[in-house]
Order: C-alpha cells, then sequence, then structure tokens
C-alpha cells in the first residue's frame, strides 16, 4: 500500500546529522512552551530512491490540528517496524543518487524551516589542555594554535580564527578545530541545486558532541561532583564524552567502530574504561546510552560490569511532547539536540559552538531591499548627477596637474640614467671589496682541510647509512664531528677510517617515527703537508 505524503506545518525546526552512509533527521515545533516531536527518521544513502525503499520512522500520518502544529507522535509501536538497510555503500554521499534522497527527505518540511547540521570527527577535531596559561580571548587562542603546531606541523595559520575555546570542569580548555570539508553541506548544496531550488538556510554547523551535550543538560541536573559518562553508538562509528555535574569534562576520540560492528559491546566497555584511565576520572556515578545503544544492547552488558550503585539508562526526553519509548527515541539523540537549539538558541548558550565555513556562509547571503534601500534607489540618480557635474568642474584643474606631473616625470627621466650607471658602479666595486675579503680569509693550509674532508667524504660513502651533521673545534686542537647513523653497527667503521679518533658518545633518538643513532666523534686536527711546511720555512 502506497504510503501518504506527509505535510508539516508551523514554525519547525530540522536537525540533520550523517553518521557515515545514513541520514539522521529530526523535525520539531514549539506550541507555548511545549515543544513536540513531529517527525524522526533514518534514511539510509542508496543508489537511487526509485529503486531502493526509503528505511524510515513511520509516525502519525495526519499531524494537523486545530492550531496547525501537529499531533505527538506514539513512537513505542511505530519504531519497532523501523527496518534499516544497513549495507555500507562506497563514497554514496556526493552522487546523485544520494542527494536525491536528501532532497525528497527535507522537501517534506516545505519551504520556510529552520535547518542546522551536525558533523562528527573526523571533520572537526578536538584537543584537550589542562591549563588555559592564565590567558583569554585571541591570546589563548595563538598559544593553543603554537601547542597544536606541535602535534600537526602542518596545520594552516588560519585555523586561528576558526578555532573555538571552550572551558572544561576541572580548569582545562577544550579546542575544536574545523579539519576538512563537510560532507553533510555539500550534499545539501547538490540535492537542491540538482532539483533547481534554493536550498535552505543552515543556521549553523556543531560538533555532534556539542548536540548530545546540550539535550543531556536540558534534560538532567546533576549534582557538581557527580561524573556522567555519555555513550551514543552510531551506524559506522561510536563516541564518549564525559560531565563533571552539569559541565563538560572530557571528549574521547571517536570510536570507528558501530551498530555493524562485531563486539560492539565489549569494545565500547573497553574505551570507556581506557578513557577514565587516560583521564585519572576515579569513578563514573551513570551512564547515559543513546544512538544505537539499545539496538547494540549496550545496556544489560554494562548492567554486568558495573556495580548496582552506578544508574545506567537510556536518555530521556523530559522537555520533549512524545508518546514513545526513551529506548527507542533515544536513536535520534543527535538530531533532536541539533533542532532544539533552533526553536531556542538560549538553551545551554555556553555551549553553542557554529563551525560553518566562512565560504558557504558567504554563499548563503540573500540581497534584500528594505525601506533604506528603496530610499537610497531613489536618491542614486540624483546622486549620479551631481558627482558628473562635480567630476567636470574639476576636470580642468586635472588636467593641469597631469601637465605638471608630466614635466616632473621628464626630469626625473633625465636624472635617472646618471643614477643607474653610478648604482651599476658602486655594485661592481663592492663586488670587488668581496672578492679580496675572500682572498685575505683565505689560510695558506686549505690542502690539508681539503684532504680531510675528502677521507670524511669517502668514509662515509664507503660505511654507508651514516651522514655527519657539523665539525667543530674542540679542546687541544681536536675536531668534534657530530652525526646519525640508521645502524649501531655502522658507527666503529667509520670511527676507525679516522686515525687516533676517540668516540666520545653514542645516543638512540627518534626522528620521524624511526630509530636512529646519534654519536659524536673527537678526531685530531689534520697535520700540514711537508709541501706546506717547507713553503712556509
Amino acid at each position: 500500500m502506497e504510503k501518504k505524503a506527509k505535510k508539516f506545518k508551523g514554525k519547525l525546526a530540522v536537525g540533520f546529522f550523517l553518521d557515515g552512509q545514513s541520514l539522521q533527521v529530526a523535525c520539531l515545533a514549539r506550541q507555548g512552551k511545549k515543544v513536540k516531536l513531529l517527525d524522526a527518521q533514518i534514511v539510509p544513502l542508496v543508489e537511487a530512491p526509485q529503486s531502493v525503499p526509503v528505511a524510515e520512522a513511520e509516525f502519525a500520518e495526519d499531524f494537523q490540528s486545530p492550531d496547525g502544529m501537529g499531533e505527538p507522535l506514539d513512537l513505542s509501536q511505530e519504531l519497532k517496524e523501523l527496518d534499516i538497510d544497513l549495507e555500507m555503500h562506497q563514497d554514496q554521499s556526493h552522487n546523485p543518487e544520494s542527494a536525491n534522497v536528501v532532497y525528497e527527505l527535507l522537501s517534506q518540511y516545505g519551504k520556510r524551516f529552520m535547518f542546522g547540521i551536525s558533523i562528527a570527527e573526523p571533520e572537526v577535531y578536538y584537543a584537550h589542555f589542562a591549563t588555559n596559561w592564565m590567558l583569554k580571548g585571541k591570546k589563548l587562542k595563538q598559544k593553543i594554535y603554537q601547542e597544536l603546531l606541535l602535534e600537526k606541523p602542518d596545520i594552516p595559520s588560519d585555523v586561528v580564527d576558526q578555532l573555538q575555546v571552550f572551558p572544561l570542569a576541572e580548569g582545562g580548555v577544550l579546542a575544536v578545530v574545523p579539519e576538512q570539508e563537510f560532507q553533510a553541506l555539500g550534499l545539501v548544496e547538490m540535492a537542491f541545486r540538482n532539483a533547481r531550488r534554493r536550498a535552505p538556510r543552515i543556521k549553523y554547523v556543531e560538533p555532534a558532541e556539542f548536540s548530545l551535550l546540550r539535550l543531556i543538560r536540558q534534560n538532567y541536573r546533576f549534582e557538581s561532583n557527580e561524573i556522567t559518562a555519555v555513550i551514543h553508538v552510531g551506524m559506522e562509528f561510536s563516541r564518549i564524552l564525559f560531565l563533571q555535574g552539569n559541565q563538560l569534562l572530557h571528549i574521547a576520540p571517536v570510536i570507528a567502530e558501530g551498530l555493524d560492528s562485531y563486539n560492539i559491546d565489549h569494545t565500547v566497555y573497553s574505551r570507556l574504561l581506557l578513557a577514565l584511565d587516560n583521564q585519572n576520572i576515579p569513578r563514573v556515578d551513570s551512564i547515559i546510552l543513546t544512538g544505537e545503544a539499545y539496538e547494540a544492547g549496550i545496556k544489560p552488558f554494562l548492567r554486568q560490569k558495573f556495580p548496582p550503585d552506578v544508574d545506567i539508562d537510556y536518555v530521556r526526553f523530559n522537555h520533549l511532547e512524545i508518546n514513545g519509548l526513551d529506548p527507542l527515541m533515544a536513536r535520534f539523540a543527535l538530531p533532536i539536540g541539533n533542532a532544539l537549539r533552533l526553536l531556542d538558541p538560549t538553551i545551554e548558550p555556553s555551549y553553542n559552538i557554529d563551525v560553518t565555513p566562512r565560504q558557504f556562509r558567504e554563499r548563503q547571503k540573500l540581497f534584500k531591499l528594505g525601506l533604506a534601500g528603496w530610499v537610497l534607489l531613489l536618491v542614486l540618480p540624483l546622486s549620479t548627477y551631481y558627482t558628473t557635474m562635480t567630476i567636470q568642474r574639476h576636470l580642468g584643474r586635472l588636467h593641469e596637474l597631469e601637465a605638471q606631473l608630466r614635466t616632473k616625470k621628464s626630469e626625473l627621466s633625465k636624472l635617472n640614467g646618471p643614477r643607474k650607471k653610478l648604482q651599476q658602479l658602486q655594485k661592481q666595486l663592492n663586488g670587488y671589496d668581496q672578492v679580496m675579503n675572500v682572498l685575505d680569509a683565505m689560510l695558506a693550509g686549505t690542502q690539508r682541510w681539503s684532504r680531510f674532508l675528502s677521507q670524511m667524504s669517502l668514509a662515509t660513502s664507503r660505511v654507508g647509512k651514516i651522514w655527519v651533521v657539523d665539525v667543530k673545534g674542540g679542546e687541544k686542537d681536536n675536531l668534534i664531528l657530530h652525526g646519525y647513523s640508521l645502524y649501531r653497527s655502522k658507527i666503529p667503521p667509520f670511527a676507525n677510517r679516522f686515525e687516533n679518533s676517540v668516540l666520545r658518545k653514542v645516543e638512540v633518538q627518534d626522528i620521524r617515527g624511526k630509530t636512529v643513532y646519534y654519536f659524536e666523534l673527537e678526531i685530531p686536527v689534520p697535520g700540514k703537508p711537508e709541501g706546506e711546511q717547507a713553503q712556509q720555512g
């Protein structure tokens, strides 16, 4: 039986999250002080929407009410029939078929709706620092950029303008750095460009962890010393973040496994323990589960691993009017958390973040002509006439100044000839002085140093895997030679090629991920050749 098209009315807020090869969308609407969930879907990116059925949550078909906002959803029965095709598609996020899926999905919400996008690693990078160095604002960003250079030397300098910094519960700071182009933006642009329609205005793009953080902080109130772990299991990736009280404590590295991974429950548990150990977090008082945690069986598995006093449950939606079960609704936590900010930007404003690229934001701007614009449009012909008359009045004076300028240029060109000749002669004289200085600085015993350098070059090529960094003068007319070797066994043969040499030091160092051996070799200063001694005598 063909499904009826959905119709939505009112002020809608749509949250959008691209989780690997599937899309997560949630549509919210506000009625007075209440927020209703009108629609929530998980749609896989497929070859073409006509040949592969779009898997989505079947909600009540009639959402219209006398106020035009629609009725709340009964998800307890509808979401049980959700059947998502988890087959992996190779790079479907930027092909026309995937764009058609996005267009069909978003066009059902009409032409005027608020739109927000959540993104995840590796499109955004998190850097934790244990201190803020007593700095604020731009100075703090500059310091963080210098620290990032130590870890990522190729990071561009303009990242300082995109860098966003947030305080952590224990006094450190978290830096959020966009790292690459966002696939979701390109997918939405392609979807509406192919349909020859203007894409909806994207209010912001925020990291997925901040969407989760907003949802948790709105629905929970924790004690100031209470430690909470939020676990989100996605289709292809999973993530863990920690709160101390209602403040962000730590965001663990993304887990490159999701619902389709084998033993995802064991993986999440081990990564949770690893994060607790690495961050010296002594305990966890409660665990909140989101995403596909229900399908992955995370709760019963963790219940066996943690003591009874640790509260483990699926995320609650206390401020959202729905008729469904929290375990089933938990899979839509990310897009719902994103859409909540659209309805009320003042919700948890301390963690509001926007990483929308500047170029994309400029492309979204529309030309709008308001009352002031119409006034300026009427004044424009008058100002043009006045400007033209003014230009004509000053045109005579301009011609006089141009004639004077030509005269001055002619005089200047006559002086340029002698000046250029003088510069050439001065440059030639400087060259002679440099040659004389070089000749004066040359030593009579250059032949012995040439022979020493030849000996060093021959030793390096014969032994192999040796490179010399520098040669400096030492005590008692000795030379100190510094160098590196890929193999320890190459150093003694190299030292033996110099008579009376002493190997002073050998150290193991790491350069670009490879182990090398640094050494210091003491070599006597080469003696003067007999011919030179006789000549000097």
